[in-house]
């Protein structure tokens, strides 16, 4: 749930990864360099207060619009994860960019358009289509039109031998007791089905190779 001690991952820059994670991206991130393609970590391990504090921040922001409670989590839960449902908690995921002098031009580098054919992380986007695999990581929310929940990510990857295991273990926990106890605003007056079909939508709605 993102609850993790920090000193049970391995430190890159300014990230954290579970310990063969971190191993096996720095391998991935040598291959990337000697292609001429350098990897940027724009996300790592995230803890239960940080997606707290992005949900609520975005919950708030979005309930100035009159929007209701669902239909403001709905919009939230495209891109965003309920505070212990996200993939980042477990420090097996990353969300990826290419590194590059043109970047700060950009107001938003985690947009779709930047990874296609002409984007500027196409190179970057191809490479790991082509090789990512080979070192574990596979791309984690796809533009399968029959996947359910988040949006197609294709910034976003999980090293496969861990976050196989764990997406398991987190399934045999009783999540909806759990973030009930936790009082996320806006999800207060939430009953255990939401939270199960959230679980099935979007804890599930992955890539079929990662299940």
């Amino acid at each position: 749930m993102g609850k993790s001690k920090l000193s049970q991952f391995t430190k890159l820059g300014d990230h954290y990864l579970e310990n063969e994670t971190a191993a096996q991206f720095q391998l991935m991130k040598k291959a990337t360099r000697k292609d001429g393609i350098q990897i940027q970590l724009i996300s790592a391990f995230r803890s239960f207060t940080r997606q707290k504090e992005i949900f609520e921040a975005k919950f708030l922001k979005l309930q100035q619009t009159n929007l209701s409670e669902m239909e403001t989590i709905r919009q939230i839960t495209q891109y965003s994860s309920i505070p212990g449902t996200s993939r980042h908690h477990w420090g097996t995921d990353i969300d990826l960019i290419e590194k590059r002098s043109t970047n700060h031009k950009v107001e938003d580098v985690l947009q779709p358009n930047h990874f296609k054919k002409e984007g500027i992380f196409s190179n970057l986007h191809l490479w790991m289509q082509e090789n990512a695999a080979s070192f574990g990581f596979y791309l984690t929310y796809t533009n399968n039109q029959e996947r359910t929940g988040y949006e197609y990510e294709p910034w976003h990857y999980s090293y496969i031998p861990k976050a196989k295991v764990y997406l398991q273990e987190y399934l045999e926990l009783n999540m909806a007791k759990k973030l009930n106890s936790e009082k996320i605003k806006g999800l207060e007056n939430m009953d255990v089905n939401f939270f199960e079909k959230y679980i099935s939508d979007y804890v599930e709605g992955i890539n079929s190779s990662l299940r």
